[in-house]
């Protein structure tokens, strides 16, 4: 499972400067980006289109998770 690849922890340090990442999707099917809050709650942030990408102003160590809209998990 995806949940096993990075943990989010509540004491975890994050910058303070901002950066930018890209997104692309290489995928048939679309896919839904959350942003994981400082609760370690996902909070759904975009839903992303097949062939598509897009860029996100965010800070690091910030933990972002991608799944699948098929996935029902």
């Amino acid at each position: 499972s995806y949940k096993n690849y990075v943990q989010c922890s509540k004491e975890a340090q994050y910058g303070s400067t901002p950066i930018q990442i890209t997104i692309e999707s290489e995928t048939e099917d679309p896919f839904q980006l959350y942003w994981v809050n400082l609760d370690c709650k996902e909070q759904l942030w975009s839903t992303i289109s097949p062939g598509a990408s897009i860029i996100i102003t965010t800070y690091a160590g910030h933990l972002w998770r991608g799944k699948s809209v098929l996935d029902k998990a």
